[in-house]
């Protein structure tokens, strides 16, 4: 940023104080992340907005870094945001200091006496982040965020111990997870046919647009919101719920053939998404999912076929732009299917008796089919 343009904002963007921060803390905003130094006193020419910190501290005598812990912010205009470290804690709190304090912090900032203490918010980025966010709203956040979820081990050990050890799930308490929306694996209408049920296995349309009514308050915008916190709290936040949730969410979108012509504004949105999540996340990002539990090339390849033969000029370039990109990085062509991969499972008696199904009624389904 040149300097014309920072003595212009200087003055009317956010600033963020982070008083006692350790030396050698990893520390992220957004998709910037650092190793603060000693004279570090928070950062400054914020924009104004939603903003995600991040930071996890290393062990004295080197070796992998602790869990992340973060935290939302909605910063406004000239707002100066005074988080505080608490050694017992080893987190960032919401400061304690009197109102007279912090007026003269705050006068402090304005004034620019912590000015060569603070990192400037690299603005070249910012409307990346804002992609990121572009359906992130207040109340999503508000929703979302009335407790910490429990941090992960780096993923390259989470991935390990999930995926190729079999290590239980990770602690998923009340006290700990986030209050994320049930993503049903089936819901069904009354009186619901033999044969819808079966189509159901196929097509989750009638699941999504349940889901838009009972949890989202008819807003698919909502729905894609939670959609970007999820992949930000796990790709940047080190979350394993919040990759839990974005799966669930992708597949079920993935698997929606009949809604999307009813939905189309929404579907285009959520491959833009999609698209602008996988551009910026590292090659071998997925690599150990991809190898174990190939859920993230089975539901794209699903959902390009089911867009086979739709006529919308916006979401037919989506689609071009996510299969080149996956092809480029996962060396995966997400045109050529593979029947096995994209056949649902045939439905089970116990699943039937998961969706609340009484046994009469489950007998006259199974023999009905």
């Amino acid at each position: 940023m040149n300097q014309d343009v920072a003595n212009r904002v200087v003055g009317e963007w956010a600033t963020l104080l982070m008083r006692g921060a350790p030396l050698g803390l990893h520390l992220g905003i957004d998709n910037n992340e650092w190793i603060i130094d000693v004279n570090f006193k928070g950062l400054k020419l914020i924009p104004p907005g939603i903003h995600f910190i991040y930071y996890g501290l290393s062990p004295p005598h080197g070796g992998q870094r602790n869990p992340r812990k973060s935290f939302w912010v909605k910063l406004d205009l000239r707002q100066v945001e005074i988080q505080d470290w608490d050694p017992l804690t080893e987190q960032f709190e919401i400061t304690k200091e009197t109102p007279e304090q912090v007026e003269r912090l705050v006068l402090g900032v304005r004034n620019f006496d912590f000015d060569r203490h603070l990192g400037a918010y690299p603005l070249e980025k910012f409307p990346k982040w804002r992609a990121f966010t572009s359906h992130l709203t207040e109340g999503t956040l508000a929703k979302l965020q009335p407790q910490e979820a429990a941090p992960l081990p780096p993923k390259e050990d989470q991935f390990q111990s999930k995926y190729r050890e079999g290590i239980p799930h990770l602690n998923n308490d009340s006290e700990t997870s986030l209050p994320y929306t049930n993503i049903p694996e089936r819901t069904l209408a009354p009186n619901t046919s033999p044969q819808d049920i079966t189509k159901l296995n196929f097509d989750k349309s009638y699941v999504l647009l349940e889901l838009f009514r009972t949890d989202f308050n008819n807003d698919p915008q909502l729905f894609l919101g939670e959609f970007e916190y999820a992949f930000l709290m796990f790709s940047l936040g080190e979350c394993y719920e919040s990759f839990e949730q974005w799966k669930k969410m992708l597949r079920l979108v993935c698997q929606c053939e009949t809604a999307i012509s009813e939905k189309m504004s929404f579907f285009v949105e959520f491959v833009k998404v999609v698209n602008i999540q996988v551009a910026e996340i590292p090659n071998d990002f997925f690599e150990d999912i991809v190898t174990a539990n190939n859920f993230l090339m089975a539901s794209l390849k699903e959902f390009v076929a089911s867009c086979e033969g739709i006529v919308n000029k916006v979401l037919q370039k989506e689609l071009k732009k996510l299969e080149k990109m996956v092809e480029e990085k996962f060396q995966v062509n997400l045109s050529i299917e593979d029947d096995e991969e994209l056949l649902p499972t045939t439905v089970s008696p116990e699943e039937l008796i998961a969706l609340g199904l009484s046994p009469d009624e489950i007998d006259k389904l199974l023999n009905a089919s």
